[in-house]
């Protein structure tokens, strides 16, 4: 029987689910932002026809049908007045900006002729406007009275013949027109908006640059934990480790015996790092801090030897015989 693996954990994925995320909302965004015209024709057939099925009466489903369709063809008319004189209200516009700019970029100065032609030019663009914006108010009028059939009629199902019903009602109905106007002033507007939400791929590339350091800080946590959970594998660790300390710890050791030897510490506080390395050389300064009054013993006893200097200054022999030394050659 093969033995069957164990599956490693997967690593850090939450980065790439942000950013997907983000990228599936921005995505949602669009889709609003471009159906928002198709839904609104939609929803204008649809209020238009029931509406007057409401203002009817007939229940009958031959007679609800051809109102239906001519409630929904009716609204067809009615929009199409709404979104032509908008749209012929912003190609207007932008072609008379579009004119002036390279009127005014000219840096001769206009002949009377010019002058003539750019008034002409800008009573023509403003009888466009004008006229885009008559037919553009007759359908937004149309659409928010005969639409309001529809919600005033909903609404008092619920809420009764209050006041209340009066501006929801006609709230209701004025959000299809005010969409159309948003998708034909606002179209340059909303065409960077969406140019911006399809070319956004920041917060992916963010994810996708930080997914290697990621996968390393996994598998470095992943290790760890091996190490940590197998007693094989630490306990080699471990034994190397302690060498370390008992190394370092008998240099500390050394050190500390070294400085008492030489009588550094007497008398005073003496810093000793901890675990510090063995020195190569004894410490200094015992024979200076002594020097007079291991001269001034000598003329009072000039017979006294090695072994009485050592117990007289409680050190070792060794330790007397070298400042006899250094005095003997300082002198």
């Amino acid at each position: 029987m093969t033995q069957k693996k164990s599956k490693k954990p997967s690593g850090n994925k939450m980065n790439m689910a942000i950013a997907r995320t983000n990228q599936f909302s921005s995505r949602v965004v669009g889709m609003q932002l471009t159906s928002g015209t198709l839904i609104a024709v939609g929803l204008s057939m649809t209020q238009m026809a029931t509406g007057f099925v409401f203002v009817t009466g007939i229940t009958n489903l031959l007679g609800i049908v051809p109102i239906v369709l001519i409630g929904a063809l009716l609204a067809i008319l009615v929009e199409s007045l709404n979104i032509g004189g908008l749209g012929a209200v912003r190609e207007t516009t932008a072609a008379k900006k579009q004119f002036l700019d390279s009127y005014y970029a000219s840096r001769r100065e206009p002949t009377q002729r010019q002058i003539e032609n750019k008034e002409r030019k800008e009573k023509e663009f403003g009888k466009e406007i004008r006229s885009g914006w008559w037919f553009a108010g007759v359908g937004m009028v149309i659409s928010i009275v005969l639409g309001d059939l529809f919600w005033h009629h909903l609404f008092v199902m619920g809420l009764g013949d209050t006041v209340v019903v009066y501006p929801l009602s006609f709230m209701c109905a004025a959000v299809i027109t005010l969409t159309f106007v948003r998708a034909e002033l606002c179209s340059g507007m909303l065409f960077r908006t969406l140019k911006g939400i399809l070319k956004d791929n920041r917060l992916m590339k963010t994810a996708v640059n930080v997914e290697p350091e990621n996968m390393q800080m996994d598998m470095l946590t992943s290790a760890m934990s091996t190490v940590r959970e197998d007693e094989e594998v630490r306990q080699p660790i471990e034994n190397k480790i302690g060498k370390v300390v008992v190394k370092r710890l008998s240099g500390f050791a050394e050190s500390f015996h070294q400085i008492s030897e030489e009588g550094i510490i007497e008398g005073q506080v003496t810093e000793i790092k901890q675990l510090a390395a063995p020195r190569q050389s004894k410490p200094r300064g015992g024979f200076v801090a002594h020097q007079e009054r291991l001269q001034q013993y000598l003329i009072d006893h000039p017979d006294a030897t090695v072994r009485d200097l050592a117990e007289h200054f409680g050190k070792s022999v060794s330790t007397m015989q070298t400042w006899l030394t250094k005095l003997n050659a300082s002198a």
